[in-house]
């Protein structure tokens, strides 16, 4: 799997590659596609748009989050269970600006 977030690039990436067997599948984030191509050929297999609504997902973890209140659940989304990956992402950032 490869991940782009470009925070710093004048050019902002938020796209993902996910590589299987006979082909990879390519999503970008920003404009809204998605593209299967196959490993042999290079060549395009499958392409579709698809629309996210950005406040439709905030929203969404906003009621998995009251729910777990409700229900006394541990929530994966927690501060406490997502501080790692935030302090790897700080690291990236710092890492990014010495070595520019």
């Amino acid at each position: 799997m490869n991940l782009e977030l470009s925070f710093i690039h004048y050019l902002n990436q938020r796209s993902f590659s996910i590589f299987f067997r006979n082909a990879y599948l390519k999503a970008n984030l920003l404009t809204s596609e998605l593209e299967i191509f196959s490993n042999k050929s290079k060549k395009r297999i499958s392409y579709k748009r698809f629309k996210v609504r950005k406040n439709d997902l905030f929203l969404e973890e906003l009621r998995y989050m009251k729910i777990c209140q409700k229900s006394k659940k541990e929530n994966f989304l927690s501060i406490e269970n997502n501080l790692a990956t935030i302090k790897l992402i700080d690291q990236i950032k710092k890492f990014k600006i010495k070595n520019l």
